[in-house]
């Protein structure tokens, strides 16, 4: 797969979507900044030197479970003890080390990843965001970017992937399960203990029994007060 190598971008998923439209497959971009990096729901993705920051453009294959075995790489490519924060932020002690934004565009799918590892953390989300330099020392991001892609595409190029096993492993990282959330739905937001996680989504116990919900954004994985 063609590695398109930059030094500075807007953003690695838009300009993927550009390259998309002028006939080009199968592809990664990596960028060593991003002026206007994003996550999920449009937030401010902060791109400084020294972070990773990629898009992969894939064939639309595997799309549900992309949002599970895109973390999974993330937490083995690290090796730090991470954890998985529903449905596909990596944290370390509570802290967002790396997130991920999967987009569905034309017949492609671009699996958008940024990981802090060499970057300083800016003092406005210091108490939210953690870099991998500051857990471990000798770190370097050419090297988790090549164990992040020998994981992630060990699970992508299996024709034989077992799906249960994928989400018996997402869920042995985990730090959603078993845990009282705020649950930020399009309309209004549940409070609820995690029962479960599965491909079609999120399984609170709330004060109305147990529900399920397709998406959302958890807002606070510390215990809630009642």
């Amino acid at each position: 797969m063609e590695i398109i190598k930059l030094k500075e971008i807007d953003s690695t998923n838009e300009y993927a979507k550009k390259l998309i439209d002028s006939g080009k497959r199968d592809f990664i971009v990596i960028a060593d900044k991003q002026s206007k990096g994003r996550g999920r729901l449009g937030r401010v993705w902060f791109s400084d030197p020294g972070g990773l920051y990629f898009s992969i453009v894939l064939d639309n294959k595997f799309y549900e479970i992309l949002s599970f075995i895109t973390p999974l790489s993330v937490v083995k490519a690290l090796n730090i003890g991470a954890k998985i924060k529903f449905p596909n932020d990596v944290i370390y002690r509570d802290k967002k080390i790396s997130g991920i934004l999967i987009e569905r565009y034309k017949d492609k799918i671009i699996v958008g990843v940024g990981i802090n590892v060499e970057n300083e953390i800016r003092e406005e989300i210091k108490d939210i965001a953690i870099s991998l330099k500051d857990i471990k020392r000798g770190v370097n991001k050419d090297e988790v970017f090549k164990r992040f892609l020998d994981e992630f595409f060990n699970y992508y190029n299996n024709n034989d992937l077992d799906k249960e096993a994928i989400l018996k492993e997402y869920k042995k990282f985990s730090d959603t399960i078993g845990k009282r959330v705020r649950l930020i739905l399009p309309n209004n937001e549940v409070e609820g203990l995690v029962f479960n996680i599965d491909f079609e989504g999120i399984s609170l116990v709330t004060d109305v029994g147990l529900k399920k919900y397709p998406t959302g954004e958890i807002k606070n994985l510390r215990n809630l007060k009642e």
